[in-house]
């Protein structure tokens, strides 16, 4: 299948030769990795690799990553300890031999045309980005609903909000041009890698491309706690990160800088509701954790009015920036929940 771009056929044969590595961090997934992995078996693009990295597994899915090493000679697998994704997500950066890196999740799958699509939709940018499907709940999210172009990522101004929300920042859902990548993941975080790691990123490549297309599934596990549904007592300090980067890429664009300014109060906010519901900390060591917290410069010198905020996060805000630890403590404690 061919696709168009601007009504010229773009995708021949020297795109087809150029290779697209697909890098699969596999950590006790026994249960969805052969899928995953067909799912790259059946892609319709044929010049890939798929590069397994196996990060200290305790179940069967080495094993499993050896059998299919075995029978293909363009899929590998490297064993290492486990270092978490950030750490194997660079492993296999590290031995990626294409021109174009896809980065898929052990426990999610690819649309049978999802490297077709997105290289056929690659000339003249960094990146390309696509849509994503939630399932079992088959709820879709678009960046986009028709092919849009960005020399840069600053010119996403005035449709950041919604990419935000519907993947953006994700670091799957993507295809990268190989030479493109001057960042790495942070290897000290365990969660909300991709943040970091976009926020770095895109600010530096040059020309991204937004597609409509549905091309990556995304296993929801139920009975399981999610990554994003869980509280991690680091967050605060990812955030902190986060807000660094930005302020660095984008002093110079004041309506950028303003929507991460907004994004980042309600993540905060967000952060101490679901701090106070923690049953194991008494009340005085949450005060101290407040406390502590607030002496942050990251977040003490960005506790001030922010305009456009819904009402209720403007409220928790607000009680944020009285800076008084009583006060937090209890507006938190009793109407965080309500208020977001």
């Amino acid at each position: 299948m061919q696709y168009l771009i601007d009504g010229e056929e773009s995708f021949g044969v020297g795109m087809m030769n150029e290779r697209i590595s697909v890098i699969i961090p596999v950590y006790n997934v026994e249960r969805y990795i052969r899928e995953a992995i067909e799912s790259v078996l059946r892609q319709t693009y044929t010049k890939w690799e798929l590069l397994l990295v196996d990060d200290g597994s305790t179940d069967n899915s080495g094993k499993i990553c050896d059998e299919y090493t075995q029978k293909y000679d363009n899929i590998h697998v490297f064993h290492v300890e486990n270092g978490g994704l950030s750490y194997a997500r660079n492993i296999g950066m590290d031995h990626a031999a294409g021109e174009w890196i896809l980065f898929l999740d052990g426990d999610d799958y690819l649309e049978p045309e999802a490297l077709a699509v997105l290289r056929s939709y690659s000339d003249g940018v960094d990146i390309v980005v696509c849509g994503l499907r939630e399932f079992p709940r088959m709820r879709e999210y678009r960046c986009t609903t028709d092919v849009c172009t960005y020399p840069k990522f600053a010119d996403m101004t005035e449709q950041i909000e919604h990419l935000y929300n519907n993947g953006i920042i994700s670091a799957c859902t993507k295809l990268y041009r190989r030479k493109s990548i001057c960042v790495r993941f942070d290897e000290s975080v365990r969660h909300t890698e991709d943040l970091l790691f976009s926020l770095e990123y895109l600010p530096r490549c040059r020309g991204i491309r937004v597609i409509p297309d549905i091309l990556f599934n995304y296993r929801v596990i139920r009975g399981e706690l999610t990554l994003s549904k869980r509280f991690w007592m680091d967050q605060l300090d990812i955030f902190e990160k986060a807000i660094q980067l930005v302020h660095d890429d984008f002093s110079g664009d004041s309506n950028m800088e303003a929507y991460f300014e907004k994004r980042f109060a309600y993540e905060i906010c967000k952060y101490f509701t679901m701090f106070m519901q923690i049953k194991t900390l008494s009340k005085a060591e949450k005060l101290m954790y407040i406390s502590l917290k607030l002496e942050k410069k990251a977040i003490s010198s960005r506790l001030k009015p922010i305009r456009n905020m819904s009402a209720g996060n403007r409220i928790l805000w607000n009680i944020l920036c009285t800076r008084n630890t009583n006060w937090i403590y209890y507006g938190f404690r009793f109407w965080g929940r309500r208020l977001l």
